[in-house]
């Protein structure tokens, strides 16, 4: 049943006597608000902000105390926390039945999350007799933020409360209740389980519990979705999850984040709250951006105005006291922050800004070791791309001659970054410039292929493909540019080779995939092995100390990753000459899924020996793409040396293992020599062979 009343708890001056007939009725009524909520002037108030704001206790700093013990602020960050938790744990489904969900909540520093996941299990283990309580997370110094909290903010609970503990180690397990003094019995009234996720190694850490709910902090720092998965059994009844669980993070405090992001972006795969993520025209984690960060000022509001009612029809929450943030002022000030940090002789400075106050969630998915592309540029161009470029969408078919031809596809290419197993993966090839009549060579193909026909719930690769025009004319359209990419995962493998083969085909490309034996297999048994490069001279080229001998493909060696992700910030952040101003590189990209995986890229520290940290497929393939005419440019330079056919290319040199045999002529790169992107207008219609 929901209370009725005029006022919040925090507000009384004066509660009843712990010896007085009043005191039993008194909190009691006040437990039940705890546990159902309460309405003030016919709005309500949800039980765990209740909980928050009126029972539970923290220290915060004050201006001349100091540390002081006191009550929670009600801010708009609690306000929009707690409702979402609220809902998460009402969720009903379509036949009306209560089945509850878990909250993924992550974004700025200081929107007090460790206080909000302190309260939270406490008000779970106190309010709920028999509940079991999960407090984890990936290291023991972050576990012992939140028990340390959870101590103290009982230990400050009216008696009226089961604040006694039977068991306490706050490292392994915690147990309210009460010991029976003649017999010793112990009378359990709840518990707190804690478990350490051991930065991800240890995958059982919930076997064996059956939690009513409890947090994950700073899922962000290793991987913890098996764990989770692992628990799942336990916390599941017929009638859905026996309670909530939060999963919490911070910018800035994710150094290994895969997890984290893939429940963030794709929360509902495993029954967790999907919100909507403001100004971003998606649904995701429930996210909290820089401006609502307790490090920048609050306005000093009521709860009427703050929710858009009239204060004179709601006057009870007129008298209901929130500070809120000034969205504007708070990010006028995060930009002049980060102009600031631009211009430290730290480089790291801007990034980490970006990171700890977030003005969207890709920035929350930051690291300062990772991403070099020019994040705001490739943003700016992405949104260029979807307002004013539309390519042709087709799929290619041979015809009664084994030739290859195209055709109108109904299809249309993946927009969601990253995907998950579910998602419908099947994909047209999407062309920017149809084939020229150009010399043999002129068209350089990357390639990253997989090996198996299931994506996994851990792994979600796609086939990638992009033919890549090498500079012939320099006055002419998509120089040194992508012309035609491919992104998707057939239900069967072999059809994801046939794409890439006909795609070859079709420009009469040359093929450098990333090393994949099955791919490379499927052109050979199909007799046309000589599309694929060999590649022992351009490894060679990469790296002289190379004891790597693959006649085909580029090994996905650390060597090889640093190479081709250098050459691709070469590339995007080149200075370009423009009549029309400055531009760089990055505008010849005409792909916004190839921009999004640069947006998002996040690479492996030094330390740990590997490069990438992401799902990148894209980013591979265009870096084969690049590696390949960077090759070509010095063994076959396009002003220099134009072959009539391909059997030309085949009588060079075969000593060197490369088409292009012995030759070294100079010439210029295809880093240096660009030409503008035409602005080409939306289809109205669109030509086939």
């Amino acid at each position: 049943m929901i209370s009725t009343s005029k006022d919040l708890l925090i507000n009384w001056k004066q509660t009843p006597a712990e010896n007085s007939q009043e005191f039993e009725s008194f909190w009691e009524e006040e437990r039940q608000k705890c546990k159902n909520g309460v309405t003030i002037d016919g709005i309500f108030i949800n039980p765990f902000l209740y909980w928050h704001c009126n029972l539970w206790t923290i220290i915060s700093d004050h201006l001349t105390k100091g540390r002081v013990r006191q009550k929670p602020d009600f801010r708009d960050s609690e306000w929009l926390i707690t409702n979402k938790i609220w809902e998460a744990e009402t969720w009903k489904d379509e036949y009306g039945n209560i089945r509850k969900k878990g909250v993924i909540a992550a974004g700025t520093r200081r929107f007090s999350k460790s206080e909000i996941e302190a309260s939270f299990c406490a008000w779970k283990a106190c309010n709920w007799r028999n509940s079991q309580v999960l407090v984890s997370g990936l290291n023991e110094p972050d576990i012992k933020i939140i028990t340390d909290k959870i101590d103290l903010g009982i230990n400050e609970l009216p008696n009226y409360w089961v604040k006694s503990k039977v068991e306490d180690n706050w490292k392994k397990q915690v147990s309210l209740g009460h010991k029976d003094a003649k017999t010793g019995e112990r009378n359990i009234y709840s518990s707190f389980a804690i478990r350490n996720f051991d930065g991800g190694s240890n995958e059982e850490a919930l076997a064996g519990l059956t939690p009513s709910g409890g947090v994950i902090d700073e899922g962000g720092k290793g991987p913890f979705l098996k764990a989770l998965l692992a628990g799942l059994p336990g916390l599941s009844t017929p009638s859905g999850w026996r309670g909530t669980f939060l999963v919490m993070g911070t910018g800035g405090d994710m150094e290994n984040f895969k997890d984290f992001q893939t429940l963030f972006d794709d929360p509902e795969q495993y029954n967790f709250l999907s919100c909507e993520i403001p100004d971003e025209n998606r649904r995701g984690g429930l996210f909290l951006p820089g401006h609502m960060s307790y490090a920048y000022p609050k306005i000093q509001s009521n709860l009427a105005d703050h929710i858009n009612v009239d204060p004179k029809k709601y006057p009870n929450l007129a008298k209901i006291k929130i500070v809120v943030s000034d969205k504007e002022v708070n990010n006028a000030t995060i930009d002049k922050e980060r102009v600031e940090k631009s211009k430290s002789q730290d480089p790291s400075a801007l990034l980490k800004h970006m990171m700890y106050f977030p003005k969207n969630s890709r920035e929350m998915f930051m690291s300062v070791s990772n991403n070099n592309f020019p994040l705001k540029a490739a943003e700016n161009h992405q949104l260029w791309i979807r307002e004013n470029f539309e390519p042709e969408y087709i799929d290619l078919y041979r015809d009664e001659g084994n030739r290859v031809q195209s055709k109108y596809s109904e299809l249309r290419p993946i927009s969601k970054y990253p995907v998950n197993a579910t998602d419908f993966k099947e994909a047209p090839i999407i062309l920017y410039e149809r084939p020229q009549d150009l010399p043999y060579g002129s068209y350089c193909m990357g390639v990253d292929a997989y090996n198996k026909n299931d994506s996994s719930d851990k792994v979600n690769s796609l086939g990638s493909v992009y033919i890549f025009k090498r500079m012939y004319d320099p006055l002419g359209e998509f120089q040194n540019s992508i012309v035609a990419s491919y992104a998707g995962r057939p239900a069967e493998i072999t059809t994801f080779y046939q794409i890439a083969l006909n795609l070859c085909e079709y420009y009469g490309a040359i093929c450098l995939p990333e090393t994949n034996e099955r791919f490379i297999d499927f052109f050979v048994n199909k007799k046309k092995g000589n599309l694929i490069h060999d590649s022992v001279q351009l490894a060679r080229d990469i790296n002289p100390l190379t004891s790597i001998r693959a006649p085909k493909g580029l090994n996905p060696s650390v060597t090889n990753q640093k190479y081709y992700m250098e050459l691709e910030v070469q590339y995007t952040t080149e200075e370009l000459e423009h009549g029309d101003g400055n531009k760089i590189g990055i505008v010849r990209i005409l792909d916004p899924m190839l921009l999004e995986e640069m947006i998002q890229y996040r690479s492996k520290a030094a330390r740990t020996g590997g490069v990438h940290d992401i799902n990148c497929d894209r980013i591979v393939a265009f870096g084969h793409c690049l590696v390949l005419a960077q090759h070509m440019d010095k063994y076959a330079p396009l002003d220099s040396w134009k072959p009539k056919d391909k059997e030309q290319v085949f009588k060079q040199d075969p000593a060197i293992k490369s088409f292009f045999g012995t030759l070294h002529k100079k010439t210029t790169g295809p880093f240096k020599s660009i030409s503008d992107i035409p602005v080409r207008p939306k289809n109205n219609g669109m030509r086939f062979i």
